[in-house]
């Protein structure tokens, strides 16, 4: 999906683990994270994100009340998702002030 508006992906990670691995090692200029990956939250994830002002967006199937405090500024886009919205969401994350 985002490969197809010209952005190169790195990933994906399929664990929190991985995610985590990611968030801490690669050159990223924006990131998109599933609130859940196998079961666990990623907001361990976001918080290094927030450290390395990555600017990132969140994928939820679930309500975003179950997100805490601290992340409510942060764009949610809820599944399903058009394709569109997607790539219109990481190019605003490109755009815009670092997180």
């Amino acid at each position: 999906m985002l490969s197809d508006a010209g952005l190169e992906v790195v990933g994906p990670a399929t664990t929190p683990e991985d995610a985590l691995d990611f968030a801490l090692r690669a050159a990223l200029d924006a990131a998109v994270l599933d609130v859940r990956l196998r079961d666990d939250a990623v907001f361990p994830v976001a918080k290094v994100l927030q450290v390395r002002r990555v600017p990132f967006m969140f994928l939820t199937g679930v309500w975003s009340a179950v997100l805490p405090v601290e992340f409510e500024t942060i764009p949610l886009l809820a599944k399903p998702f058009r394709r569109q919205a997607l790539q219109q969401g990481v190019w605003q994350l490109l755009a815009g002030p670092r997180a």
